[in-house]
């Protein structure tokens, strides 16, 4: 999985703790968990996403289900993963952020604190295997991290 890493990306480990922590977290927001782990996760007060506002409805709409869409499909392709969208709550965020009903908010900030604490733009992502390590990318908008793992290039 590390074969491809680049510039962005981080190699980190949580402890015991933190990991069965992260487990019951994600258990307690109706999140399955399972072998690998990988999150998508935005900031508030992001710029990224800010000239798709400009748009029309329908096409900020036509990008989220695309979005959403990436996501299922990622996931029915892979019954030992789990990949998700979270984001920081608050105000600031753009139509195709907020609309997206299927993104988790990180109510009490425990994903921002334990793995998305450098907030970058357009997000970050972070694939978590079994054994408590991950690897961070920072900057992701489009979850490019969930497309390495779907063609099996990391």
């Amino acid at each position: 999985m590390y074969s491809q890493l680049t510039k962005r990306d981080k190699i980190n480990s949580l402890s015991e703790s933190e990991f069965s922590d992260l487990k019951t977290f994600l258990i307690s927001r109706g999140v399955p968990v399972k072998d690998t782990i990988v999150i998508k996760y935005d900031f508030k007060r992001e710029r990224c996403w800010n000239n798709l506002d400009n748009q029309s409805d329908e096409y900020v709409k036509n990008v989220m289900t695309n979005f959403q869409n990436h996501i299922i499909k990622f996931n029915k392709k892979h019954t030992g993963a789990i990949a998700v969208n979270f984001r920081e709550p608050g105000k600031g965020v753009n139509k195709l952020k907020l609309w997206d009903k299927t993104i988790i908010l990180d109510e009490d900030l425990f994903l921002k604190n334990l793995i998305f604490s450098e907030k970058r733009m357009c997000g970050n992502s972070a694939i978590i295997l079994n054994d408590g390590s991950y690897v961070l990318r920072s900057g992701d908008p489009h979850f490019d991290l969930l497309d390495a793992i779907g063609n099996g290039k990391n």
